[in-house]
């Protein structure tokens, strides 16, 4: 019996980590959505409309959000406060996201609930860094650079 449910659980598809990524630029998510393909073990949703986020939330189980806080169609600040007043995405990690912050702004988003900050145009290191810190099955796939990071140029 014991090796009959072993054997079921092992069968089943595993269930990635997912990230919901809110962004306003159309670039950026293109850009991040192809930075994912080297990071296996994580499932990327992106989406445009911050006023779909909390939903999407809901649906998806996301182990991170990465928002951007300057949405086109919603306040990237009552984005968060609506995450973090819903008992089913409180827990949640976000990550805010934005050009230019001042570090007023940042002590803002994380005393609104927002567990990191990145500036934008963010490091490519620092981004797949953050995901596989809130999604740990993300690992990146080795690659070159005298810092060790993946997207490093390799140089010749």
């Amino acid at each position: 019996m014991h090796d009959e449910m072993t054997a079921s659980l092992a069968a089943r598809p595993r269930v990635l980590p997912t990230v919901l990524f809110v962004e306003r630029d159309l670039a950026s998510l293109a850009l991040v959505e192809q930075v994912m393909r080297h990071v296996p073990g994580v499932r990327l949703v992106p989406l445009m409309q911050g006023h779909l986020a909390v939903e999407l939330a809901h649906g998806h189980c996301p182990a991170l959000i990465l928002l951007d806080t300057r949405l086109l169609d919603a306040d990237g600040d009552q984005v968060l406060a609506d995450l973090r007043a819903d008992p089913r995405t409180a827990a949640i990690p976000v990550v805010t996201m934005s050009p230019d912050a001042t570090d007023k702004e940042i002590e803002r988003f994380r005393a609104a609930g927002a567990v990191r900050h990145l500036c934008t145009p963010f490091d490519l290191d620092d981004l797949v860094r953050t995901i596989s810190e809130y999604a740990p099955a993300a690992r990146p796939r080795a690659g070159g650079g005298e810092r060790g990071g993946i997207f490093q140029p390799t140089g010749g």
